[in-house]
């Protein structure tokens, strides 16, 4: 991937200066800065623009969950809920998605964790 590796996380400048607004900060750098579209959509959108490395993590990983089980979707005797033709096994293959998917989800809305099924999964980048 090209673009700048994770965590990417989300600063705050409340201040009545040039550099007011929230910025996304990745490997200690500026990546982009938003203001002017109010407090609560900026706010907003910088948390969302910070999930974005994970929301990407977490679409590649269904991917390729989807790609083992259309692997062996026409053979009964590949499928099963242990592993693929491959080797790859597909509960932890869905499990990695659900994990990526739930802490992209959790940092994208600010909460800093999501439940799911009664487990409480917590973004991995800190605020």
């Amino acid at each position: 991937m090209k673009h700048t590796k994770e965590p990417w996380e989300v600063q705050h400048n409340p201040e009545e200066d040039i550099y007011r607004g929230y910025m996304i900060i990745g490997n200690g750098m500026e990546i982009t800065r938003l203001s002017g579209m109010g407090e609560e959509e900026d706010r907003a959108n910088a948390y969302l623009m910070a999930a974005s490395p994970k929301l990407l993590g977490a679409c590649m990983a269904a991917v390729k969950y989807d790609e083992a089980i259309k692997e062996c979707a026409g053979d009964p005797n590949k499928m099963s809920s242990f592993c693929t033709a491959q080797g790859e096994n597909l509960d932890e293959l869905y499990l990695d998605w659900l994990v990526k998917a739930a802490s992209a989800i959790a940092l994208a809305i600010e909460s800093g964790r999501i439940e799911h099924s009664g487990v409480t999964m917590a973004s991995t980048t800190t605020r």
